[in-house]
């Protein structure tokens, strides 16, 4: 192996890729950064197209259903409890999630801070 202008040995040269067009070779890198995120948001679009597809299909109905037509069992005191409960709820795992986050270093020092004349 040959040694480089770091030292470090030298890379293989890229492998044959075939085309997309036929079975003829093409030397050259692998695909880039910003290929590879393009073909990953095109899959993730496409499968969200999928999802909602089956989402409205799943969505149809023939009949309708035996509740439909009758009032809702919800008045105006339990919305607003249910409103604020959610919210409690999420101020809640957002302050255990940040109390759990915090990073503490493993050892501590156990001489005193030395702070000279500080004015």
């Amino acid at each position: 192996s040959s040694l480089g202008v770091l030292g470090s040995a030298q890379q293989n040269p890229p492998a044959d890729r075939a085309t997309k067009s036929g079975n003829r070779k093409i030397r050259g890198p692998p695909e880039t950064a910003l290929q590879k995120m393009v073909n990953d948001k095109a899959l993730s679009m496409m499968s969200m197209l999928l999802m909602s597809f089956i989402a409205f299909a799943t969505a149809q109905r023939s009949q309708a259903s035996k509740y439909e037509g009758q009032p809702l069992m919800l008045t105006p005191n339990i919305m607003t409890g249910i409103l604020i409960g959610s919210l409690w709820t999420v101020l809640f795992l957002v302050g255990f999630c940040c109390l759990f986050n915090v990073q503490t270093p493993a050892a501590f020092e156990e001489r005193a801070l030395v702070i000279n004349k500080n004015y």
